[in-house]
Formats: structure tokens, sequence, C-alpha cells
């Protein structure tokens, strides 16, 4: 159900209508499986723009016959989610210019894609609420499956299979009386238990599926002209994520680390650039924008010309931004530059109708006011956000609120580091508030399974080695599955020779609920008085380097 090389979270995003919406709107057709038949169980969802896989709006079951028909809400925009047994979950821009009404839609998602061969495969279930924490290792047979048993008291078990998909996601097994959607994008299978044991098998043959023709498919019919459009935008993003996900999985096996890798998506951005200025419907333009934003956002660096161009498609106020409120901030800041693009902000605010849109404004009209010393606004924005806006869905931007907005954050600069104590992994020692006092020190949530983690690695290693001493030392606590993943990681390029901890509850436990960690990476530094002095983005990238650079002499 979660992808460790998070990409796809971003990026895929589609939106419904961009202009003025017509009432009576629907959407109907057929879902057909990569082999050419009905998969077992499929569904078709509605998303509020930009809103993650499991916040759907509704959903309708695809009947025996592979057909489907699905009411849109009068007003606002919305994402089309096709998920089915055996299939990777298909996101579909419904792009269009004046409203929508379509029949006769065929839609075909891509099958998984397993790993070959086929190693390692585990399973999680309702036994341990599908904690991966908790996954259980399959059995390989002589004849290429793979077996699992275990004594249960309730006469079904429900489980997924981990390590089979390469994506890594958690998918429904070959084993299965019927399967039950488990809200974000895939199926559980489930088996029937007799005397109290039961059994499951896991079949790589019957689990691969050969496509009769080019998948994903998706094909609007006559009246679909500006949605087909946007398709085409979105297949073409979706086929490039889809070979950068393979490039980077094969660069990290022959490397043995993810350092270093890059990838050209030039061919990409020409094409996204001559869309937004050269497609037939203004509703594609806009669409492109977005997906080009979300290139930005990636952390691949745009030509001037690129992103002048998606500023100029898409204006402040539009309400495609919603889908990509952190590449908005992205855009705008590079555009504008920050004190300028929060006198932009200031001055559109009262035109902004998409929620998510104007959030995004409001948390960086507040950051200037806390960063100016204005109590009152800070305290203001964040009342205003939490009371009028905390039913969005917008996991990025939530996450800045509250742990850069709150007024009443402990975890920030001036406040008192807390009590804390934990094991020392290395040596087994301890480490705590006391026993760090003197120094300055970096304490660096993170985990192996977390991208933008890994991607911190040279920049701790380099401030690591310019400031390691009396002076100043790090200390790594991971939210790991288990202290494995950590030695192994470790055992590649990025040995991190600091000080490290583990937190055995992930987010639940005691030390990263004190430090109020909703979300890693997570950094913290500390001064040998015990008080916080910088925290999140300033402990960031290079801005790492130039912050400690502020406190410590090299």
């Amino acid at each position: 159900m979660r992808r460790p090389l998070v990409l796809a979270v971003v990026f895929a995003l589609v939106m419904l209508a961009c202009g003025e919406v017509e009432k009576g709107r629907s959407i109907q057709g057929n879902v057909t499986g990569a082999d050419g038949k009905v998969p077992p169980l499929a569904h078709v969802h509605l998303l509020a723009l930009g809103d993650d896989i499991g916040a759907t709006v509704k959903s309708v079951r695809v009947e025996e016959d592979g057909s489907f028909m699905l009411d849109l809400p009068d007003e606002g925009y919305h994402d089309l989610l096709v998920t089915a047994v055996n299939h990777r979950s298909l996101r579909i821009p419904l792009v269009s210019d004046d409203g929508f009404a379509l029949t006769g839609v065929r839609i075909t998602p891509a099958p998984y894609q397993y790993n070959d061969p086929l190693e390692g495969v585990r399973v999680i279930g309702d036994w341990a609420d599908f904690s991966r924490r908790a996954a259980e290792p399959m059995t390989l047979q002589d004849d290429g499956t793979f077996a699992y048993e275990r004594e249960v008291e309730a006469d079904t078990l429900a489980y997924q299979v981990l390590n089979a998909e390469r994506s890594g996601r958690s998918t429904n097994g070959t084993d299965s009386d019927y399967f039950i959607y488990d809200g974000g994008g895939d199926y559980l299978s489930v088996v029937s238990v007799e005397g109290g044991t039961a059994r499951v098998s896991f079949d790589p043959e019957q689990a691969r599926i050969t496509p009769t023709e080019d998948v994903p498919l998706v094909d609007f019919g006559d009246r679909g002209r500006t949605p087909a459009e946007a398709w085409e935008i979105h297949k073409r993003w979706l086929d490039e994520a889809d070979r950068r996900d393979l490039a980077f999985q094969e660069y990290a096996e022959e490397e043995g680390t993810y350092e270093g890798f890059e990838y050209n998506m030039s061919d990409l951005r020409q094409y996204l650039l001559g869309k937004m200025s050269g497609a037939e419907g203004r509703a594609a333009r806009r669409y492109a924008a977005v997906v080009m934003a979300g290139v930005m956002d990636m952390g691949i660096p745009l030509e001037e010309e690129e992103v002048s161009a998606i500023a100029e498609v898409l204006p402040v106020t539009d309400r495609m931004w919603a889908a990509q409120p952190a590449a908005f901030l992205d855009v705008f800041g590079h555009t504008y530059g920050h004190d300028k693009m929060v006198e932009v902000f200031e001055d559109n605010l009262d035109k902004v109708v998409e929620k998510k849109v104007r959030a995004a404004m409001l948390l960086e009209i507040g950051l200037r006011a806390k960063g100016a010393g204005d109590t009152a606004r800070q305290r203001g924005i964040y009342d205003d956000l939490i009371r009028n806006h905390s039913d969005v869905n917008m996991p990025y931007i939530s996450y800045r609120i509250k742990s850069e907005l709150d007024p009443d954050l402990k975890i920030t600069a001036g406040k008192p580091v807390p009590e804390f104590e934990m094991a020392l992994l290395d040596n087994g020692g301890m480490v705590s508030k006391i026993s760090m006092t003197g120094k300055y020190y970096l304490i660096d949530f993170w985990a192996t399974w977390c991208g933008p983690c890994v991607r911190e690695m040279p920049n701790l290693h380099s401030a690591y080695e310019r400031f390691k001493g009396g002076q100043f030392e790090i200390l790594s606590i991971s939210l790991d599955q288990s202290v494995d993943d950590i030695a192994g990681f470790r055992a590649g390029e990025w040995k991190m020779p600091w000080l490290h901890a583990f937190a055995e509850d992930m987010f639940s436990d005691e030390v990263t609920m004190q430090f109020e960690v909703s979300s890693i990476p997570k950094p913290v530094l500390i001064d040998p008085e015990g008080v916080i002095v910088a925290t999140g983005l300033e402990l960031r990238g290079d801005r790492l380097e130039e912050t400690l650079a502020g406190y410590i002499d090299p």
C-alpha cells in the first residue's frame, strides 16, 4: 500500500474541469483487465483535486460485465482512480474546458510488475493489522510457489504479499476465496480457515499477466477530445516515471547506493513545454503546466523559461494549483523570490477560491509574520488555517503548518529540548539530554525507506566531516522497521559514523512524540545549554552547513 520511493505521490495527480462547470456531469464506460478479461474485483473512485488515494469522495464497484457509471459532483475539481485486483491503480485526468458528461469510456489499467526472480516474498495480514514490521516469510517450494501457514482462531484470514511487486507495494495474493479493497489502491486476499490452520500459497506464474495491448489504456471516445489530450500528457508522464523507477532500482543494485543517481528528463520537459503552448484545449495546456511543476517538485532543476512558462499558464489564483501545493510554492518562490512572493500572495489572497491554494498562501504569509516577530498575526493565521482549512487533504502543507507555524510548538527555536534517553545502537551505552550537554548536536529523525532522508546523506556526511569534534555531534534516530535495516544501509556507501538510536514504535515512540515528529526527515539542532536553535528547512540541503557555520567554528 505504500511505496518506498516515493515518486508518484505528487506527480500523477489529475483534475476535472477547468472552466465553467455544468450540472448533471457523469462518466460511464467499461474496465477491462490487461489480459482482456474483467478483473475479479474492480472499482472506480472519485477524489477531490490533489487528494491522497485514501480520501475518496465516492466509489462504485465495476459490474461483472466490466461496466460502471459514476455521477460527478455539480462543482469542484476531481481525479478519477481505477483499481483492480492484480493491477496497479490508475489515476485518469478528467480535464475539460466546458463541463463533463462522457459515455463509452474504455479503461485498462496496467498489471502488477513482479520482480524476476522473486526472492524473499513475505506476508502481512489481519493477525497483526497488516503491519509491515510484523511481516513473515513465505517458504519457497520446489515447484516455484511460495507457501505460508499459521494458526488462527477466526474462520477467515485476510492477507497481502510483500517483496513481490517491483514498486515495493503490498499486493493481493493469488490464493483467495474473495477480495476486499484495502482503501489504498490495492486489494486484500481472503481465504477460508479450516481446523484452525490457515494455508496460503502464492504462485508467481499465476500472478504474472501478459497484456494483450499497450497499457494503461484510456479511450474517451468521440466526445472526449480535450480529456484525451490530457490523457496523452498524463500517460507520457506515467511512462517516464516508470522508466525512472526502473533505472533507479537498477542503479541501486549495481552501485550498492542511491547516491549519484541521475535521470535525464529533458525529452519530457520539452514535450510538456510544447503542450503548455500548443495543446488544443486550454484545460490541457494548464494540465501540462501542473505536470511540469511536478517535475520541479521532484528536485529536478528547470530552466528559467520553463518556470516562467508555468507561472504564465498558471497564475497564483488558479485552482489547479491544488494538485501541487508544494510545487506552487517552489514555482513562485523561484519566479519572484520569497519576499516578493509573499507580497503577491497577500495581494491576491481574496481572489483565491481553492482552499488548498489559499492554505499554501496563508502558510507563507504566516511564516513571514513569525520571522518578523509578529506573533499576534502568526497566531491569527494559524488559527484561521486550523479552523477553516483543516478539512482539506494537503499532507505537505499540513505538516509545515503544524511543524513550523504553530505558535505553541515545543520543538522550535528558542525553546529547551525535551528530556530524553535512548539506547545507543553501536556501543550499548545510553544517550540523553544530559549526556549531550556542553556541545552542539543535530538530532536527525530518519529511516532507510524515506527517500528524502537518503537524499540528505551527502549533506549530513559533508557537515559531519567539517564540524565533527568536541563542539559538534550528530544523533540519528531511525524509524525503520528493524535495526537490521539500519545496519544494512550503513554497510553501503553511507557509513554514518556518528551516534545512532532506534525508535522502536516509529511515529508512536515516546521520543518521536516528544519531538513532535509527524514526518521525516526531521532535523533539530540543539546548543550546548540544551536550547533548540534551528529546525526544519534550515537544516536541509545546502542550508545545513550554512546554519551550522553560524554557531560552530569548523
